[in-house]
């Protein structure tokens, strides 16, 4: 295979998820081809989405091999798993001798492991299962065909060691490399040797998951008109941060998903159900009153105003608090996402959230850190704020 078809592959793989915001939100998901039959590996690079990637931009190219040897040194798993984390980031940004380059995708460590073509995706269908309770039981039932289902790991190393332990499991058992992969409280990982057997695994797996939950509201995943008085509500806001030198926007959501949720309270929760609520501050989850004003608001936070935040007004609209419009963008997708979630996972179970230890050593990660400072930079013609 030629190193254009690679690219290619590549390109199909990133624009299928990332054009669709129930597969994949924000900079969220991954995907890599091993190219030059073997000795190259294309991947995202971190903090890019996923539909960013063309044949010139969003990927890296980089040496298998000597990837290989990064990751599988031995010493590695003697270490905490932070410190292991940062390693071999340190290790892999060292391969790339472009001042200023873009990192690969923190998810690297799992994509050496896999087929030729790996796409890693956050389906909301599929994470109805992976973020319940009674999930795994569950996907069991409604999927007959076999899989290697992954416990929760912080992504990074740690998860790229839990996902090889679940392959090596299932290739004692089946005899093969698992072409399906299922990460708790997480996504999808789907591997083949072609992109097209990638996007067919990840479209049954998430057929199965439509068919178990129902389909999510209409018109959900579209842009509507937000309510005049959290329209009014944001831009108050925005002048209160102003006036007290903070360094954050805010603006009203805009779709309809989330129009809806904020007209029925107990649909809009946003515990944190994946890594990504933690990274794109859904957690940081304010439920308030709909006369509540924006000046009460802040008095409320005592001094201690959120870089992040997403405030519900109750039947009227959510406020996101954010740096600049970029950050709100991928805000705005990945609470859309829980919202869907909760929608779903009610339906059928329980959802199971992560712990504050676990969202405390997500905001914790370098990995994490860079992801955010990238998503903190303007998008061309928009000015940052900054601190």
């Amino acid at each position: 295979m030629s190193g254009t078809d690679d690219l290619r592959d590549l390109v199909a793989i990133s624009q299928f998820a990332g054009r669709d915001l129930l597969l994949a939100q924000g900079a969220g998901g991954n995907t890599s081809v091993k190219a030059n039959e073997g000795s190259r590996l294309l991947i995202k690079a971190s903090g890019f989405r996923l539909d960013d990637i063309s044949q010139t931009t969003g990927y890296l190219d980089l040496d298998l091999g000597a990837l290989r040897q990064i990751f599988e040194e031995p010493a590695l798993s003697s270490l905490p798993p932070h410190i292991a984390q940062d390693r071999t980031v340190q290790r892999v940004q060292a391969l790339n001798s472009t001042p200023g380059a873009p990192r690969p995708s923190m998810e690297t460590g799992f994509h050496l492991l896999l087929e030729r073509v790996v796409l890693h995706t956050h389906p909301v269908y599929l994470n109805a299962f992976t973020c319940s309770e009674e999930g795994r039981e569950a996907f069991d039932q409604a999927f007959d065909e076999p899989v290697a289902w992954v416990p929760y790991a912080v992504p990074g190393y740690p998860l790229a060691t839990v996902v090889a332990e679940s392959c090596a499991e299932y290739s004692a058992e089946h005899g093969s490399l698992p072409s399906r992969i299922v990460l708790e409280n997480h996504g999808l990982i789907t591997t083949s040797q072609t992109a097209a057997q990638a996007m067919d695994d990840t479209r049954a797996l998430v057929r199965c998951a439509q068919h178990y939950f129902g389909a999510v509201p209409a018109a959900a995943c579209e842009k509507g008109e937000p309510s005049q008085q959290a329209t009014h509500w944001a831009e108050r806001l925005a002048k209160i941060f102003v006036e007290r030198g903070h360094p954050a926007i805010a603006r009203p959501a805009q779709f309809n998903g989330l129009l809806a949720a904020a007209r029925l309270p107990q649909e809009l929760t946003a515990g944190p159900l994946v890594p990504d609520d933690a990274v794109y501050g859904v957690h940081n989850f304010w439920q308030l009153e709909a006369r509540a004003s924006a000046s009460e608001w802040v008095d409320e936070c005592r001094g201690e105003l959120p870089a992040k935040a997403v405030l519900a007004l109750a039947g009227e609209g959510v406020v996101l608090v954010g740096p600049n419009p970029k950050t709100l963008q991928l805000m705005e997708e990945n609470l859309l996402a829980n919202v869907l979630l909760h929608h779903l996972i009610r339906r059928r179970g329980t959802p199971r959230y992560l712990r504050s230890a676990e969202v405390d050593e997500l905001l914790g990660m370098e990995s994490e850190q860079y992801r955010q400072a990238l998503a903190r930079r303007a998008i061309e013609g928009e000015p940052e704020c900054k601190s």
